[in-house]
């Protein structure tokens, strides 16, 4: 289950990295020419953020949803299965946010040209809310849900759910043009 926890590392990393293209475009005065001058390494770092979160997301939330989230349920109490019921319930949203975002993002992908000023607090704002929602998310996965399970699994409960996790193919939802 370590590459659950990968996962949200790697997602942290994405979202951080959106962060610091956040802090550029909220700096109007000088925002122009910065983002001239840097928007080829911005187009690769957003880039990259739209191909993890239009396949990766969707991946891990899979990955928890078919082959983690199922033998956990079996195994736990009406408190502990309300949880990891309410923390599932949260996917759906979270893609959407993302999906949200795929969508503003995509076109500045096929051009060599920087976005609209008028498009960039829409940006910043959706990389803010998503993080929000994400870094609540996870938290709640790491510190309780991924404990629980290495607790309440079996030794070859969990090997199982490694390989099945290994077995699943992503799909892709939104990719860039």
């Amino acid at each position: 289950m370590d590459i659950l926890f990968r996962d949200h590392d790697a997602l942290r990393a994405q979202l951080n990295a959106a962060q610091r293209i956040c802090v550029l475009f909220e700096s109007p005065e000088q925002m122009t020419h910065e983002i001239q001058r840097a928007w080829p390494e911005i187009r690769v770092v957003l880039r990259e953020f739209h191909s993890f979160f239009a396949v990766e997301l969707p991946h891990h939330h899979l990955k928890e949803e078919q082959c983690l989230y199922p033998r956990l349920l079996a195994k736990l109490s009406a408190p502990e299965k309300l949880l990891v019921e309410e923390i599932t319930s949260e996917h759906p949203g979270i893609e959407v946010l993302s999906g949200v975002l795929l969508e503003l993002i995509g076109p500045w992908l096929r051009t060599s040209i920087p976005p609209r000023l008028s498009e960039l607090p829409r940006f910043t704002g959706l990389i803010c809310e998503l993080n929000l929602h994400l870094e609540r998310h996870m938290s709640i996965e790491d510190e309780k849900i991924l404990p629980l399970a290495a607790t309440v699994l079996t030794a070859s409960e969990r090997r199982q759910v490694t390989v099945d996790i290994a077995n699943l193919r992503p799909h892709k939802k939104q990719a860039a043009k």
